[in-house]
């Protein structure tokens, strides 16, 4: 299996460079829409019932809906301005009992494994996560989005659930 992230677990001097895993994945069956005669898929348009008329990506802005047809618009440059979240970094804000955060919280699940030559810091964090009964609440940034996560101990192995919010 082939790590989809790579980076460190920093908390007050320390930095452990590890490799994130996906834990868990779906195993579900897809279907395409297809014009019954000939097979084709079929596309989607960008349409506007408003006006009745398909549209270019030129035409489209991207908006944040606040109140019933009531819109935020946002352009490119608004969202180049907006923080990048492009740390490699699991950054570790806290710790709280093990059992402190409801399942209902919990998103994705993903295997943490020490990179090369961080074995034995690696081992310290799990084993003292292990001994306190503790879960570590951090920052990471995957797929160009910032998440609060949580850092628990599973066998020999670290988990890093992704929270929702």
């Amino acid at each position: 299996m082939k790590a989809i992230w790579k980076g460190s677990i920093n908390f007050a001097l320390v930095s452990i460079r590890v490799k994130l895993y996906t834990a868990t994945q779906r195993k579900e069956i897809s279907f395409k829409l297809l014009h019954k005669t000939d097979n084709t898929p079929i596309e989607y348009k960008r349409h506007c019932p408003q006006d009745n008329k398909d549209l270019s990506w030129q035409e489209i802005v991207r908006g944040y809906e606040y109140g019933k047809r009531k819109f935020v618009i946002m352009t490119g440059d608004e969202f180049k301005a907006l923080p990048q979240f492009a740390s490699k970094a699991i950054n570790i804000e806290g710790f709280v009992g093990a059992g402190e955060i409801p399942p209902i919280y919990f998103g994705k699940v993903y295997y943490l494994e020490p990179d090369t030559g961080s074995e034995r810091p690696y081992g310290l964090l799990r084993e003292a996560i292990m001994e306190t009964g503790k879960t570590a609440i951090a920052r990471v940034a995957l797929k160009e989005r910032e998440h609060l996560a949580a850092l628990g101990v599973q066998g020999d192995v670290l988990l890093l659930h992704t929270l929702l919010y």
